[in-house]
């Protein structure tokens, strides 16, 4: 393996690659996050969406010989088994290079990334989690606050360029909200994000019981938890408690951890005491 190999480019500069006169964006995934990058890119992208529920296979995208791929394959089943069968396939059949959007447990990224590091094709894989809600995440995805993305440096000044040029998503005015990182602190980064989200609500629905009590003097819950928020420090999101929680990277920190962890583990039971 030298160094060229261990290094390949996230866009491939081949001239025989690629079929038709512009590169072909592929979209695994259809679903909440697929259609939110779908709906991100300029007009003149020509995209190719893949989904069981348009009967468009994996095999399909790749005779299509896309430049870019993002694999947004929803994992809330914790089947992962497709979404690395879509990255390897992607890695082994196409000089695509390929964003993952899909949640992956720690433990199944690192095996991939093994896998990726044997086939010499670090280069073209980022690894990018995403925060947007669940309730607006078209909006949120191009207006992000922050942006994380685990790869090779070039690889993402890459990204960061097709962004620019082929899609309506705007950079955060602030350049250390742009996190760039390898694919593995990337995980750590966004379950961490993640996990004190969740404690955030937990503490928020506990503050409301306190103020629930208060009512007779005039204290009212969602007034005085809006004038909490707006403090920057805190932040204006994750504190109605409406829904219910997604913990699995609040579980995945805490599997990662052999020694004992008070309070994220009171947030997991908790939580899990509220879905009973």
């Amino acid at each position: 393996m030298n160094e060229q190999q261990e290094h390949a480019m996230l866009l491939s500069t081949d001239p025989d690659y690629g079929k038709g006169d512009k590169p072909i964006v592929g979209i695994i995934g259809h679903g909440r996050m697929g259609t939110a990058v779908e709906r991100s890119l300029v007009p003149h992208v020509d995209r190719f969406l893949c989904d069981p529920k348009y009967n468009i296979t994996i095999d399909q995208l790749c005779e299509q010989e896309p430049a870019l791929t993002f694999v947004c394959i929803p994992t809330s089943n914790e089947d992962f088994s497709s979404t690395i069968d879509a990255v390897l396939k992607l890695i082994r059949q196409t000089k695509s290079g390929v964003i993952l959007k899909s949640d992956l447990p720690m433990e199944t990224l690192t095996a991939l990334l093994e896998t990726l590091h044997a086939d010499a094709a670090l280069g073209r894989f980022i690894y990018a989690p995403d925060l947007s809600s669940d309730i607006n995440t078209s909006h949120d995805y191009v207006n992000p606050d922050y942006i994380i993305l685990g790869g090779l440096q070039e690889s993402c000044e890459a990204l960061m360029d097709f962004f620019a040029y082929n899609s309506y998503l705007t950079f955060p005015k602030d350049k250390g909200a742009v996190h760039i990182c390898m694919p593995v602190e990337a995980q750590v980064v966004y379950q961490g994000i993640k996990a004190y989200l969740n404690t955030k609500t937990v503490f928020f629905a506990e503050l409301s019981k306190v103020i629930s009590g208060m009512e007779l003097v005039g204290v009212n819950f969602p007034m005085t938890a809006r004038a909490i928020v707006v403090d920057h420090r805190i932040g204006t999101t994750d504190w109605s408690g409406a829904g219910t929680q997604d913990t699995s990277a609040l579980s995945d920190l805490v599997r990662q951890h052999s020694g004992h962890l008070p309070l994220l583990e009171t947030v997991l039971k908790l939580n899990a005491k509220g879905d009973e």
